[in-house]
């Protein structure tokens, strides 16, 4: 008589990713062993994860807050590949930490020549990097940075029309380093109009 043995899951049971990033969670056993899994409980209203089979758990998992993490549980069953013993099923808890969402208002305004002072904000507890998108009316000044603070001197040439820049920023969350989506801060940079009185002009 051949006793073939059940195989067990030798995975660690917990893991920690970003939303919208995939599980990677490579399965294995004590033995050769095929795997099929299903889901459990889901916490923060995770979406991605479904009952399959295979090597690896390879889902993308989305957590729809900027806040607050959540979990899904994956309930994994092995099979030895001879014998076809099943082993015991074992749970896999899977953190899916939010992504930062930037909290600024999308519009902001400033006269020419005067600092931005634009101080950054987050869902979470975040630090900033920002690019330079599309300029309007010449502006000058504005420069691709980091840190808590926009504060960059703009320039408008223009003693008339309003020009405009857009700065794409990025939040990380301080907390699990996940990289929040890109968001746009559009400032307005009014001119320095001028009164010109006789031969003589003065500004207002």
């Amino acid at each position: 008589i051949t006793v073939n043995p059940k195989p067990s899951l030798t995975n660690q049971l917990t893991k920690e990713i970003c939303s919208g990033t995939a599980a990677g969670i490579a399965l294995t056993s004590n033995i050769p062993a095929t795997f099929i899994w299903t889901v459990g409980t889901i916490t923060g209203g995770i979406t991605g994860a479904s009952a399959v089979s295979g090597n690896t758990i390879n889902q993308v998992l989305t957590n729809p807050g900027n806040a607050a993490d959540g979990t899904v549980t994956y309930i994994v069953t092995p099979t030895a590949v001879t014998g076809s013993c099943p082993g015991i099923a074992t749970n896999i808890l899977v953190t899916v930490h939010p992504k930062p969402a930037v909290t600024n208002a999308a519009t902001a305004a400033v006269c020419s020549g005067a600092a931005l002072n634009i101080a950054l904000t987050a869902s979470v507890a975040s630090t900033f990097t920002w690019t330079i998108g599309a300029i309007t009316g010449s502006i000058t000044g504005a420069l691709p940075g980091s840190g808590p603070t926009i504060n960059q001197v703009l320039t408008n040439p223009s003693a008339v029309a309003a020009g405009t820049v857009k700065y794409i920023i990025t939040p990380t969350s301080d907390v699990n380093l996940c990289t929040g989506n890109p968001f746009t801060i559009t400032v307005t940079v009014n001119p320095i109009h001028t009164v010109t009185v006789g031969s003589s002009t003065s500004s207002i």
